[in-house]
This record gives structure tokens, C-alpha cells and sequence, in this order.
């Protein structure tokens, strides 16, 4: 009887750990990551637009938090370097760079932790899409300012989305 419990216990165990990591996971939405291993190069354009920052649309989280604007480059870099940590010579990033393609991050939310919620779109020059990839999900931290929380989660979910890139280029060698 003990047996058959612990049994049903650790299988529920598992099962949510499983449904946790795939829930966690991100997914080829749309297209393929064709276009960016030709490239090799691709701009990074970050979108807080529609993003709740903390709670907040961004304009409002700009006026509550100073450093907001003054920080965006370091949160954008932090975001692209770790993009490029992960895919190393298989595709570079960058902000303000001439290329063929746009990697558009449209972030969806950023926690009090600064966990990201955010999504990625290839386009090329005349805006088509090339590949959506959804449900980046990053780990932010819980020592530190709100603008350290936000550039740490900034390069856990670049590192996440760059590691998931290497993977489906290397997939079409």
C-alpha cells in the first residue's frame, strides 16, 4: 500500500516536471531559421510597446523607474550578447549594424524578478516574415535593483533564444 503511493506520488512529480520544462520551451511558431543561417547576420530591434514591465505599460515604468530610459542600451546589449554567447560563429547579432534581416524581440512581459516573457520575428528587407519563434521564457534574479533584475533576465532570455537558434541551424546542416 505504501509502495503503491509513493508510486502515484512520484509519477505526479514527474509528470509536472515534465509539463513545467515543455511549457517552458520555445517553439518554431511560423517559418525556419533558413534565412538567418545564409545571413549569418542579423539585427536585433528590441519592442517594449505592448510589453507590462513590473506591472506597468512602459511609459508608465518610465516615470516610476528613473533609470528606465538611461538603461535601455545596456538592457539591449545584455540581450544580444547573450544571443551571440550561445550561437558563436553559427549567426551574430547586433543593434546597429547593416544587414538583410531584422530579429524584432517583441517583449510581452518582464516580472519584478525580471523574468522575460518575449517572442522573436525574422523579417527580411521587405518585411517578410522568415521565422516566429514564441514563448521565450527567462530567468531573472532576486538580488539587486529593478534595472539589474531587468539586465540580468535580459541576457538569461537572449541566452535561451540564441541556444534554441544554434540548435535548429545546426538541425539544417
Amino acid at each position: 500500500m505504501k509502495t503503491t503511493k509513493h508510486l502515484k506520488v512520484s509519477i505526479a512529480a514527474i509528470a509536472m516536471i515534465v509539463s513545467m520544462s515543455v511549457c517552458n520551451a520555445q517553439t518554431m511558431a511560423s517559418g525556419s531559421v533558413e534565412g538567418l543561417k545564409k545571413a549569418g547576420v542579423a539585427l536585433v530591434d528590441i519592442d517594449y510597446s505592448k510589453a507590462v514591465i513590473m506591472g506597468m505599460g512602459e511609459q508608465a515604468f518610465a516615470s516610476y523607474e528613473e533609470e528606465w530610459n538611461k538603461d535601455l542600451s545596456d538592457i539591449t546589449l545584455a540581450f544580444i550578447n547573450g544571443i551571440n554567447e550561445k550561437t558563436g560563429t553559427l549567426l551574430s547579432v547586433g543593434h546597429s549594424i547593416d544587414c538583410d534581416l531584422v530579429m524584432k524581440i517583441q517583449v510581452i512581459s518582464i516580472s519584478e524578478r525580471g523574468e522575460w516573457k518575449c517572442k522573436a520575428i525574422v523579417t527580411d528587407k521587405q518585411n517578410q516574415n522568415l521565422c516566429e519563434i514564441d514563448e521565450i521564457i527567462s530567468k531573472g534574479c532576486k538580488i539587486g535593483t529593478k534595472m539589474h533584475h531587468i539586465k540580468v533576465g535580459a541576457s538569461n532570455a537572449g541566452n535561451k533564444l540564441g541556444k534554441y537558434l544554434a540548435k535548429q541551424i545546426k538541425k539544417l546542416k
